[in-house]
C-alpha cells in the first residue's frame, strides 16, 4: 500500500492505491453541452458505462451518431423495411369492344377452322373465341351493334330459356319477325314439354322483359343497306 504526501503540507485527502488491484478505465458517454471539470469542451452529462451494459448509441454536440461498431453497421447495412422500393409498373392493356357483328363472324370461323385459328386470323385472344362461341344463341339474337354483353344470365328455368333463344335465333336467320306474343307462345309450349305446372311457371309479359334483358334479346332491328 502506498500513501502519498508531500513534506511539511497538510493533506485532508489521501489516496490509496492497491497494489494487486487495478482500476478498470471508466468509458465516459457525453450527452448536451456544458463544462465539465477540468477539460475544455462543454459537457454537462457524464454517463458512466457498466461491464454489462450495451453499447448504445447517442448523439455528440454536433448531432451525429456514436456507439462503435453497432452504428457503423446500422449505417453500412440499409434496412430493408424502412428503404424504398421502385416497382416499374408495365402498361395497363386497355379493354377492346367488339360489336355483335364482328363476334358472330369469328363464331363462323371458328366453326369451322378451329378457336386457334380463328383468334389468329382476327388477332385476338383464344379465350376470347371460346367465350363468344358459348354464348352464341345470344350473340346471334341481339342487334349487330351491340357491343356491351355479359352473357346470358340464369333464370329459374334456364332449359325454357334455352330453348326460347334458340327458337328467336332460327326465325331470324329465316328472315320471320319475332314479337313479344310469339316469344310467350313459345315459353309456354315449351314449358308444357318440359312438364313444368303452370303454377311454377307462367309465361307472362313480366317474363318476357325479363327474359329479354338476362339474355340481351331486343326486338328491335336495324334495318342495313347493301
Amino acid at each position: 500500500m502506498e500513501i502519498a504526501s508531500q513534506d511539511n503540507e497538510e493533506f485532508p485527502d489521501v489516496i490509496i492505491k492497491l497494489e494487486q488491484e487495478e482500476e478498470e478505465p471508466c468509458h465516459l458517454r457525453l450527452h448536451g453541452s456544458g463544462t465539465f471539470p477540468g477539460t475544455s469542451s462543454g459537457f454537462s452529462d457524464v454517463v458512466i458505462k457498466e461491464e454489462d451494459e450495451e453499447e448504445l448509441c447517442v448523439l455528440d454536440q454536433e448531432g451525429s451518431e456514436e456507439g462503435g461498431h453497432l452504428a457503423d453497421e446500422q449505417s453500412e447495412k440499409p434496412n430493408e423495411k424502412t428503404c424504398p422500393v421502385v416497382l416499374q409498373m408495365e402498361d395497363k392493356k386497355r379493354r377492346v369492344s367488339y360489336e355483335a357483328r364482328f363476334k358472330q363472324k369469328v363464331i363462323l370461323y371458328a366453326e369451322a377452322h378451329g378457336n386457334r385459328q380463328a383468334a389468329r386470323q382476327f388477332n385476338i385472344p383464344e379465350s376470347n373465341v371460346r367465350l363468344w362461341r358459348q354464348h352464341k344463341l345470344a350473340l346471334f339474337s341481339t342487334t349487330v351493334a351491340r357491343k356491351k354483353f355479359t352473357g346470358p344470365q340464369k333464370g329459374r328455368h334456364p332449359d325454357v330459356d334455352q330453348e326460347v333463344l334458340k327458337f328467336i335465333w332460327e326465325r331470324r336467320n329465316n328472315g320471320l319477325p319475332v314479337t313479344s306474343d310469339s316469344i310467350r307462345n313459345k315459353a309456354s309450349e315449351v314449358a308444357a314439354a318440359l312438364s313444368i305446372p303452370r303454377q311454377v311457371f307462367k309465361a307472362s309479359r313480366g317474363w318476357v322483359d325479363r327474359f329479354m334483358k338476362r339474355m340481351g334479346v331486343s326486338l328491335r332491328q336495324r334495318k342495313t343497306l347493301c
